[in-house]
C-alpha cells in the first residue's frame, strides 16, 4: 500500500463507527476490507483509530 494514500471521509466514517462499537484494529481493518474493498495497513488503521479515541475522550457523547 502506497504510504502516501489519503484516508477518505468514507474510510474514517467506518472506523469511527469501528471506535464506538469497541473493535478492536484487526477488526476494523477486516470491517474496511469487506464493506468498502480497501485494504488499509495495520499502521494506517491505527493511526485513525487512535486519533478518532483521543476526539471520542475529549468530546464525550452527550447524555440523551
Amino acid at each position: 500500500m502506497d504510504p502516501s494514500f489519503k484516508v477518505t471521509a468514507a474510510v474514517v466514517a467506518e472506523l469511527r463507527q469501528a471506535v464506538e462499537a469497541g473493535l478492536t484494529e484487526r477488526a476494523a481493518q477486516r470491517e474496511l476490507e469487506q464493506r468498502l474493498k480497501i485494504k488499509l495497513s495495520q499502521p494506517q488503521v491505527h493511526r485513525v483509530m487512535y486519533r478518532l479515541k483521543q476526539e471520542q475522550v475529549q468530546q464525550p457523547a452527550l447524555a440523551p
